[in-house]
């Protein structure tokens, strides 16, 4: 399966399962990208991080998700991750927790353990 890693200003169309990570450490995302290598699922993964300026861009891909998922450690963009925060499909990891949102990680890659075990569980299900 091939999972996308997109940056702006690139937008992919792939019915693949659609995931924004927000302020995720380079070398977690390399690490992401080796686990995928090896999935069983494709995943288009687009990466914001602090710096980057492509507001319009990162809009798009808040309303493109299926996920989002929010390092919580301090930047530039914390209020915009705060906001994030309060959307029903954002998980968050890192030093801050928010009462409004039961979604929290020990890091970003329980996301895809969780994924997988579910997708996992529902194919037993039906056999």
């Amino acid at each position: 399966m091939t999972t996308n890693f997109i940056t702006p200003p690139d937008f992919v169309s792939d019915p693949n399962h659609t995931i924004l990570l927000v302020d995720v450490d380079p070398v977690d995302v390399e690490t992401l990208a080796h686990l995928c290598a090896g999935h069983d699922e494709s995943f288009n993964i687009y990466l914001f991080k602090e710096g980057m300026s492509e507001l319009g861009w990162y809009d798009e891909c808040v309303s493109l998700a299926d996920a989002i998922i929010v390092n919580t450690n301090e930047t530039e963009l914390s209020p915009a991750k705060d906001q994030l925060v309060s959307m029903s499909k954002t998980f968050h990891y890192g030093p801050k927790n928010f009462l409004n949102n039961p979604r929290g990680l020990e890091n970003f890659l329980d996301y895809f353990i969780q994924r997988a075990n579910e997708r996992q569980s529902q194919t037993s299900s039906t056999l």
